[in-house]
């Protein structure tokens, strides 16, 4: 939903965040902080750091939005701010139902009560009464899987036992906002498998979700739409696999190109073109716009997808074999070099690829000026549909390695199937089915 739909319809919004900065005085040392903070007339701060700057958001009701952003760009901020924990130094914040915040999972929790005391706490500061948290102890405490340790003091637990028992609690609330920050990775992987699906029960319930994530593949696949913060401005905002892809672009450039990538990103308007400006909408329905990286020394041309023959196609055929084909030319000498490739759906799910070259001894490094040709083979699974595919390659540069160069979404095809199979999935995995019958029972 767009920001323009979004506003045709103020009764649907659960959040609504209007010009909010949150700006912190800083001084420069301890005791001008404390002089600051008992007589500001006697102490001013010697500067400002404006953590959110005029950020403007609108989130409706039962969508789930993400917001990504490079480490202190505001993403917790933010979050904090939409859920009254911190108040806006400018701006305002409305909410429409009550809110469930997994911030710091546990930080609250008292090392000398049990986990069943603290487990009653947590639910109290959500707003639960004893009589509501009675009614749901047992399920919190089987879905934290903590058993007969409830009763033990959570001094004893271990981190991620406490923030297992605080990830039970608060999406025990039945909240109609649901606020998490980076706080999907809770505990060993099969409880992130049950917390995801908790997250998708609570989504599918129409409950407004609000995610921080640096996963782009936890955006892509939970979110509706996304948010991009940088330095504490809202850059953009639109589909997730648009926001991740600009958000990654942004990420790897060099410092000497993040000026002029930020610029495009907020216009939509990449240097040298007529200068049309692609508002939300068409950034949200660009579901095949490549996204194309700042060059750090080499270049990837011709990306395109060949046949076993070596003749261009689009149209790939359900388990018919294909090459990824692109050429590499490098600006600069690189050594222990990598290719990679990178399957994906239209929303961004990504479904496999890979990444050689160093491991090969002729393809370790190469000097200024070389071009090379880069060949994936491979049969193609996929079930009928349209696809997109990455090209990159990194290196070691000065002793680090760099993306020399990213092309996202490169190139789209589609996938049609002749042989009949009933596929259900994104991938044919060549099962074979079989039937023996065991036993015949005869009727008397």
């Amino acid at each position: 939903m767009t920001e323009s739909a979004l506003r045709a319809a103020p009764d649907a919004l659960s959040v609504v965040v209007e010009g909010v900065s949150k700006v912190y005085q800083m001084w420069n040392s301890p005791l001008g902080n404390v002089v600051g903070l008992v007589a500001p007339r006697l102490c001013r701060p010697s500067r400002e750091f404006r953590a959110l700057d005029g950020v403007s958001a609108s989130i409706a009701r039962g969508e789930t939005v993400g917001i990504v952003g490079h480490n202190g760009s505001g993403k917790s901020t933010l979050l904090q701010v939409i859920s009254g924990i911190l108040t806006p130094t400018e701006g305002t914040v409305r909410t429409e139902g009550t809110i469930s915040a997994l911030l710091e999972l546990g930080s609250g929790f008292n090392p000398e009560f049990t986990g069943r005391e603290n487990a009653y706490l947590y639910g109290m500061i959500l707003g639960l009464g004893v009589e509501a948290m009675d009614a749901r102890m047992d399920t919190i405490i089987a879905f934290s899987e903590l058993g007969e340790v409830v009763d033990q003091p959570v001094k004893q637990y271990s981190s991620g036992m406490v923030m297992r028992l605080a990830f039970s609690v608060a999406v025990s609330v039945d909240p109609e906002i649901l606020i998490i920050d980076e706080a999907l990775a809770v505990g060993d992987a099969p409880f992130q498998v049950k917390c995801f699906d908790k997250i998708r029960e609570i989504r599918e319930r129409g409950t407004t979700i609000i995610v921080v994530s640096h996963s782009t593949q936890i955006m892509v696949e939970l979110c509706d739409r996304c948010l991009l913060l940088d330095h504490g401005r809202l850059l953009a905002t639109g589909a997730p696999k648009w926001i991740c892809s600009v958000y990654l672009k942004l990420m790897f450039a060099p410092e000497s190109e993040k000026a002029r990538i930020r610029r495009e990103i907020e216009t939509g308007v990449a240097e040298g073109d007529r200068g049309e400006k692609r508002d939300d909408a068409d950034a949200a329905g660009a579901q095949d716009d490549e996204v194309e990286y700042a060059s750090r020394g080499a270049r990837i041309d011709n990306v395109r997808l060949l046949d076993a023959d070596g003749m261009l196609i689009g149209a790939l055929i359900r388990g018919e074999t294909y090459v990824v084909a692109y050429e590499v030319r490098f600006d600069i000498d690189v050594a222990m070099v990598r290719f990679a490739t990178l399957l994906k759906t239209l929303r961004g799910v990504e479904l496999g690829g890979l990444g050689f070259g160093e491991e090969t001894a002729d393809t370790r490094s190469f000097r200024a000026g070389e071009t090379v040709a880069v060949r994936f083979r491979f049969r193609c699974a996929l079930v009928p549909g349209v696809y997109t595919l990455n090209a990159g390659v990194n290196a070691l540069v000065d002793g680090e390695r760099h993306s020399l160069h990213r092309r996202m979404n490169a190139t789209v095809f589609e996938v049609i199937a002749m042989d009949g199979r009933e596929i259900t999935g994104l991938v044919d995995f060549g099962l074979q089915p079989s039937i023996e019958r065991l036993v015949r029972e005869t009727v008397g």
